[in-house]
């Protein structure tokens, strides 16, 4: 009947709403949240010599709630730690960049490099192909693949990759995102 129909309906609003409402929420509060952690290692589990610090960062997602203020500040904090190597896992962009913004995110990447020349990365979903050309990005991943480039960050794809760090080897593997198609 009408009537029950119209009440389930606004029942189910009561439930949806919050739930939508929270979901956006805490998507505003994430694009602001920064986690350090520091995790050692142990020598059975990762047997090396002589002692290394990685940085991973992820997860830029630069766009108008992630400005370069804010991947500044993350790369700032992981450079204190003093790492011999970094590893950048994907998600550079969350919309398409202007040419300013290019240039902006270039000279915030270089400082990375500059301070640690082993900077490796992989892309993310967001970085360009098929998914993200529908949505609101690239819908290949040129751009970011550029942007690596000419920031010097080295883009591991579907390849692996023998570094050595204190003298010591090790392995690295770089993955190609499933939804570029890589």
């Amino acid at each position: 009947t009408p009537p029950s129909l119209r009440r389930r309906f606004l029942k189910a609003l009561l439930y949806i709403l919050p739930v939508m409402g929270g979901g956006w929420g805490y998507m505003k509060y994430e694009a602001g949240w920064l986690e350090v952690n520091r995790i050692t290692l142990s020598n059975d589990k990762f047997p090396v010599r002589r002692s290394f610090r990685i940085l991973h960062l992820s997860d830029f997602h630069f766009s108008e709630d992630v400005p370069f203020s804010l991947i500044e500040e993350a790369i700032d904090l992981g450079l204190k730690k003093q790492p011999d190597v970094c590893f950048i896992t994907g998600d550079f962009i969350t919309s398409k960049l202007s040419d300013d913004d290019f240039s902006d995110y270039v000279k915030i990447l270089e400082k990375l490099t500059e301070k640690i020349p082993k900077t490796f990365a992989c892309l993310g979903n967001h970085d360009g192909g098929k998914w993200a050309g529908s949505t609101y990005g690239y819908s290949t991943t040129e751009k970011v693949e550029e942007l690596l480039k000419e920031s010097k960050v080295i883009l591991l794809q579907n390849e692996q990759r023998v570094i050595y760090l204190k003298g010591q080897p090790l392995t690295l593997v770089g993955l190609g995102d499933i939804w570029a198609q890589r």
